[in-house]
């Protein structure tokens, strides 16, 4: 998948792939319980536990919710939490936005 000139990271392009193209899939093969829910500026995980199981390791060579919120954390991604569900923001990943993607930095 290549969504800009400049390479952005493999992690951060596979996380708006699965948010942008496996959307629709993932709402039909869990038959209409979203797992997750996609935001202007990021993202919620209603299921951790489904997303661990069924997403992660179909892009990630892992299952692992803590290894893919330690790599949000370190590429500037803020975590709410609101009602009960834990939202993901960063201001340069924007739903329909994706060469924005390239733009983030990975935290020194």
């Amino acid at each position: 998948t290549n969504y800009s000139q400049k390479k952005a990271p493999a992690f951060l392009l596979k996380t708006y792939e699965i948010l942008e193209v496996e959307m629709d899939h993932l709402e039909t093969s869990i038959r209409g319980y979203s797992v997750l829910e996609r935001v202007e500026t990021g993202f919620v995980i209603k299921s951790p536990d489904r997303f661990a199981a069924e997403v992660l390791p179909v892009y990630f060579k892992h299952n692992n919710m803590h290894s893919f919120i330690r790599q949000l954390n370190m590429y500037g991604f803020s975590k709410k939490r609101t009602r009960g569900q834990n939202y993901y923001h960063h201001s340069l990943f924007i739903k329909g936005q994706p060469h924005l993607v390239s733009e983030i930095q990975r935290k020194v």
